[in-house]
């Protein structure tokens, strides 16, 4: 198969232990509800970040991706 390797940017969102099962993001409360399931870990480029086993983090990319309507991506 072919891959792609992307870099992560500097913003991380990793959620913090809570007895949340989910987040709605397509709800009216999305933004607050993620504010107050994560907390926000900025770090300088080129820092590494550090994820524990247990853990989990939201990221994004620094590269932005077309994709044709007629291809599909996974």
């Amino acid at each position: 198969p072919t891959s792609v390797d992307v870099r992560l940017g500097t913003v991380f969102h990793v959620m913090r232990r809570s007895q949340v099962t989910h987040l709605d993001l397509l709800s009216t409360e999305a933004e607050t509800a993620l504010r107050q399931a994560t907390q926000v870990v900025i770090i300088a480029p080129n820092e590494p970040f550090v994820l524990h086993p247990g853990e989990f983090a939201l990221a994004s990319t620094l590269e932005f991706f077309y994709i044709p309507l007629d291809l599909a991506a996974r």
